[in-house]
């Protein structure tokens, strides 16, 4: 029988905080994973990224089991995004412009096997890689990637481009909020979902995660492999990754 395995790694990096946050947990609708990358400063941002995780934790926690496993994850993200808007609005007014980016990943056991699902708000990313291929899962919500849909800038012109790291969606910043899922995944030995912050995938390009990702090694192994990546190719910024595979490996 196919099993999941797992691993994570944060690390704030040339930074002297960390603002990003990361989670797994088991959950009546499955095994979750989250990672949320926080803005606004030192306290804002460590804050706004824990308040998503925790409230996301305790929506799914708490939910009635008979909630179709995709709304249990959008209602959650939905909690996660009011709890952050209210305490940046009526918190202290240091944390007034605090928010976070989230992705996550919900993976079900059913009588078919095991299905996953995706959802975030943000600039985290959700990857997966299927037959040594690598697909991007998730569409940045950020200014740049409207210019690239747009086809007013290529995709090379985006690199350097001052507007790349201004986001068009977050948690806190709104009310309300849209949450992005993918499709439903039905999973086979071998699959990897990587879940990660822009401190790698804003320095690392998708090759080389696909190279590391499809090494047959321990998810301890990889997750570890991409953060040093991304501070050898020069992350200035915190970095998490949690890379979830099911095994065992079918050649």
């Amino acid at each position: 029988m196919a099993t999941l395995e797992f691993a994570l790694e944060s690390a704030a990096g040339q930074r002297a905080d960390n603002q990003d946050n990361v989670l797994q947990f088991e959950s009546p609708f499955g095994s979750v994973f989250i990672v949320a990358d926080g803005m606004g400063g030192y306290q804002g941002g460590a804050l706004a990224s824990k308040l998503a995780i925790s409230r996301c934790e305790e929506v799914l926690m708490s939910l009635p089991e008979s909630t179709a496993p995709d709304t249990a994850l959008t209602e959650a993200i939905r909690a996660a995004n009011h709890v952050v808007f209210t305490e940046s609005r009526h918190g202290d007014k240091s944390l007034r412009k605090m928010g976070s980016t989230i992705v996550a990943l919900l993976i079900s056991e059913t009588e078919d096997g095991l299905l996953a699902i995706g959802a975030h708000v943000g600039d985290s990313r959700l990857y997966f890689v299927r037959d040594d291929r690598l697909y991007r899962l998730t569409e940045d919500h950020t200014m740049i990637q409207q210019l690239i849909k747009n086809n007013t800038i290529t995709e090379e012109q985006a690199e350097d481009h001052p507007q790349a790291s201004v986001l068009t969606r977050a948690l806190g910043h709104q009310a309300e909020i849209e949450v992005d899922l993918t499709s439903w995944m039905l999973l086979r030995p071998g699959d990897t979902f990587l879940l990660c912050s822009d401190g790698l995938s804003g320095y690392v390009d998708d090759e080389a995660i696909r190279a590391i990702l499809t090494q047959r090694e321990a998810s301890g192994t990889l997750s570890r492999l991409l953060l040093d990546l991304a501070f050898s190719r020069g992350s200035d910024d915190n970095v998490s990754v949690m890379v979830a595979r099911v095994v065992p490996w079918f050649d």
